[in-house]
């Protein structure tokens, strides 16, 4: 997996991917106030999909109650990585709390094509959003940095 030899907080200037997260939904929040209803956590936990090299994080809906849960390991990876990472999972919350229609609708005044595959959806959504194409590094691990776009088939799309 990417990792630098320097220490974590010299890395971003968040204390934790965590408070990242929670400023990138802010962001999101500004442009969708509705979202504000539909209450989603984050944080650090365990995940069958963590026992991957690969695995980062997962955006869950339980018990009606939304979840973003992050690997511990995304305190070793470099800022770029981070961000792209939470970047795709509020992909993920946008098309789960918007209707489909409404948000292919929005992006298609704005010039913008959203993907029909759930990935490869949360990667556009991401882009549209924040203006920065999601990459995939050479570890496949989401990235702001230049790599594969769109999203490689054989992860999933």
């Amino acid at each position: 997996m990417p990792s630098a030899n320097i220490p974590p907080e010299n890395l971003f200037p968040f204390n934790s991917p965590v408070q990242l997260f929670y400023s990138r939904w802010e962001e999101v929040l500004r442009i969708f106030p509705a979202l504000e209803q539909g209450h989603v956590t984050c944080g650090e936990g365990s995940s069958p999909h963590f026992e991957s090299a690969r695995g980062m994080a997962v955006t869950r809906l339980e018990h009606g109650q939304v979840s973003v849960v992050l690997s511990s390991k995304m305190r070793s990876l470099p800022l770029a990585n981070q961000d792209a990472i939470l970047r795709h999972e509020i992909g993920h919350l946008v098309d789960m709390f918007c209707p489909k229609s409404y948000l292919d609708s929005l992006a298609s005044e704005r010039g913008f094509v959203l993907a029909s595959t759930l990935e490869r959806r949360a990667d556009d959504i991401a882009f549209w959003l924040w203006g920065d194409r999601i990459h995939y590094d050479t570890h496949e691990v989401q990235t702001l940095q230049p790599g594969v776009s769109p999203r490689p088939e054989h992860l999933g799309v």
